[in-house]
């Protein structure tokens, strides 16, 4: 808060991964502890990182779509976020215009390698949309929650609300990422 940040967002896998929650459930707590009056001088919002994911789903499906495995992991640490984190008055927020508002609706940031997933290839746009509808019986203010992807597949991903980057390097030629 000293440097001027505004927030944190956390790469969150899920609520098993003890090491990790236990991070999370602390950098909770003292950004709550800076609100007053309704508002929050720091903010954080969950990053739902592929770990999550791979734990119980096999990225290589051995023939196996693997659809209903990644909703079922999705739909189970969303629904254990949606009861600890998203009604935290410290949590990002956005409204309709997509600026910051107390008010607003939940974010929450994928980092999610969908084309790792193969043999066969699920089926996205069906996990996707199941993960919509299913988020829309959340009771925690709106029950909308802004999906936010990463990268340019962001921009024209069906179930996206908004993207953000993460540095990408292309081999050898470009360990630093100065191509992307």
């Amino acid at each position: 808060q000293a440097r001027g940040f505004n927030g944190a967002v956390i790469d969150w896998y899920g609520p098993n991964k003890q090491v990790e929650e236990s991070t999370t459930q602390k950098v909770k707590l003292d950004l709550e502890g800076r609100c007053s009056g309704g508002s929050c001088p720091m903010e954080f919002a969950l990053t739902a990182d592929g770990g999550s994911i791979t734990s119980s789903c096999l990225q290589n499906g051995g023939g196996t779509d693997q659809s209903n495995c990644i909703i079922n992991a999705l739909q189970n640490d969303f629904d254990y976020a949606n009861s600890n984190y998203f009604s935290s008055p410290a949590y990002y927020r956005v409204d309709s215009t997509m600026n910051p508002s107390p008010t607003g609706r939940p974010v929450v940031f994928f980092f999610i390698c969908e084309s790792c997933f193969t043999n066969p290839a699920p089926n996205w746009s069906y996990v996707w949309n199941q993960m919509r509808a299913h988020v829309l019986g959340y009771a925690n203010g709106d029950p909308l929650i802004w999906f936010i992807f990463r990268n340019a597949g962001a921009f024209t991903h069906t179930q996206s609300d908004g993207g953000f980057a993460w540095v990408n390097h292309y081999g050898s030629n470009d360990p630093f990422g100065l191509l992307y």
